[in-house]
């Protein structure tokens, strides 16, 4: 009977020893998994507040590119009555011929004012081809804030899926 109890004694305490095994990785299962859900939801606020930037930053470069089309719209109804100003300039200068007035000096105005008018086209033209310019570098910078959220969209998911699976 002795013998029975040292080997009773013998598997008991080799059964205290595993299940002093199984709490030991247990309790570091549960520490690693505590890392990972930690640093799962820092990653999870960094992710939020850069979504937080990257909206603001859209809602900007929306506004920008709003304002943009509405001075472009300005520019192009500028462009339209300079246009207007000098198709009435140049009606004037035929009506005088057809009159046949002579007059230099009435003449000369009407092409300086033509020039004139001309110049304020060409200004105008280069003013909506550097909006033009801006807003296609706006819709660009758009493009990659889209691209960005979407990268981070599928990052957070991978991350996400990673951390369930451990």
């Amino acid at each position: 009977m002795t013998r029975k109890a040292a080997v009773l004694t013998d598997d008991l305490e080799r059964t205290k020893n595993k299940l002093e095994d199984k709490q030991n990785t247990i309790n570091q299962l549960e520490e690693n998994n505590q890392s990972l859900n930690n640093k799962c939801e820092k990653l999870l606020e960094d992710k939020d507040t850069e979504v937080v930037r990257l909206t603001s930053l859209n809602s900007q470069i929306k506004e920008s590119n709003e304002l943009t089309v509405e001075e472009h719209a300005k520019l192009k109804n500028q462009v339209e009555e300079k246009h207007n100003e000098i198709l009435r300039l140049t009606i004037l200068i035929e009506e005088m011929k057809a009159q046949n007035l002579s007059s230099i000096e009435q003449q000369e105005l009407v092409r300086k004012l033509l020039e004139e008018k001309q110049n304020e086209i060409v200004q105008l033209r280069a003013n909506i081809d550097e909006i033009q310019t801006t807003t296609a570098d706006q819709s660009e910078q758009l493009k990659q804030t889209i691209e960005i959220l979407k990268e981070s969209q599928i990052i957070d998911q991978q991350l996400i899926e990673q951390a369930n699976k451990e």
